[in-house]
């Protein structure tokens, strides 16, 4: 529970100074009724604002390496786990939309083993990956702010 009071402050904090409106997600349902059922990789965006967006995440395999230029992630992991690589070099990185790189292999960088409740701040021009072993799954939540 401690977890979605989290996630609703955070939101909170971030729509401030918008037109006043206040959304809110109840628990569990968050991740199992925004996202369809699927191997691999699901996401759902369940708002846009002015500065940020707030999505679902669940990853049944590996991710991508990412990099987002001018986007900050906030991720909070509800359920299962993983490893989350940071800061390494992307190998034959592409650019799939403006201002966001991706690559199959990062090159160094950090890991960290993420599992529910830990919350994780990614500043913009940060690669980062979510490694799962096989038959992990993790579900997060990633509230995507503008940088710049």
């Amino acid at each position: 529970m401690k977890f979605y009071g989290l996630l609703f402050l955070i939101t909170a904090l971030a729509t401030a100074g918008e037109s006043g409106k206040v959304d809110l997600w109840h628990g569990a349902k968050v991740v199992s009724e925004a996202l369809p059922a699927g191997p691999g990789l699901e996401t759902a965006v369940l708002a846009k604002y002015g500065n940020h967006s707030v999505m679902v995440i669940r990853r049944q395999k590996t991710g991508q390496v990412e990099l987002h230029q001018t986007q900050t992630d906030i991720m909070i992991v509800e359920s299962g786990s993983g490893e989350l690589r940071t800061g390494g070099t992307m190998a034959d990185a592409k650019t799939t939309a403006p201002n966001e790189l991706r690559s199959d292999e990062m090159r160094g960088g950090t890991s960290r083993r993420v599992v529910p409740g830990d919350v994780i701040h990614i500043p913009a021009n940060v690669s980062h990956q979510v490694v799962l072993k096989s038959g992990e799954t993790i579900a997060y939540v990633t509230i995507k702010v503008d940088a710049r």
